[in-house]
């Protein structure tokens, strides 16, 4: 089937950004006298509400220190931590190829909206790129439903959510395309729980960028 739009997750779907927020992450902690969390915990909270990361890598986290660490973290993810993006290996070619098959192309992220900006921007693929939605203050984010409501379906007039395809690499993804009614694929080149993902029965899945244009044959 066709899609005329298509919807991908920022990181780990299109964005190698792991190294950048394991960083970002192990800076927060030490600067809060905490062990730093490993490696495989920073890349399964990838992809959450920035609160919840900091509340699941240190459960016993007070609610109202967590602005502080945020603060912290943004700090650090901002002087370095971007540095270290990258695109996943085949993204650009994919987002090309969709581009020409006359294809509308946006992200949504639960990234806060200028951050998401500047990393596409960096990463120079902002011309593939027709919308650009990430995390708002006061605003739903993924997996809530209001988030496409609020951040995205105004930018489709005349397009029903069964003909967008949501591409990413987590449950968050997944759940939140299922919430919209849009169709899912599983990215399962990026961090999410391969299990836990195909548990939620997405409609595609696709092991690297390059596949998912056969999506569209």
């Amino acid at each position: 089937m066709s899609y005329p739009f298509v919807l991908f997750d920022f990181d780990g779907t299109l964005c190698d950004s792991a190294e950048g927020i394991i960083q970002g992450m192990t800076l927060t902690f030490a600067a809060q006298g905490r062990p730093r969390p490993s490696d495989d915990a920073v890349r399964g909270v990838i992809g959450l509400r920035i609160e919840e990361c900091f509340l699941r890598l240190c459960p016993d986290l007070a609610p109202e220190d967590i602005p502080a660490w945020i603060a912290i973290y943004r700090e650090e993810y901002l002087r370095r931590g971007h540095l270290l993006n990258r695109l996943f290996p085949g993204v650009e070619e994919t987002l090309a190829g969709l581009k020409r098959r006359g294809v509308i192309v946006g992200v949504a992220s639960n990234k806060g909206q200028p951050g998401l900006e500047r990393a596409v921007e960096n990463l120079g693929i902002g011309d593939y790129c027709d919308l650009l939605a990430g995390a708002r203050t006061d605003l739903p984010r993924k997996p809530d439903p209001g988030f496409y409501r609020s951040c995205i379906a105004p930018s489709l007039p005349g397009i029903a959510p069964d003909q967008v395809l949501m591409v990413g690499d987590t449950s968050t993804d997944l759940r939140f395309a299922a919430n919209v009614g849009m169709p899912a694929c599983y990215a399962a080149w990026g961090y999410g729980n391969r299990e836990e993902c195909l548990a939620l029965r997405p409609r595609y899945v696709s092991e690297s960028p390059a596949l998912l244009a056969g999506i569209w044959k």
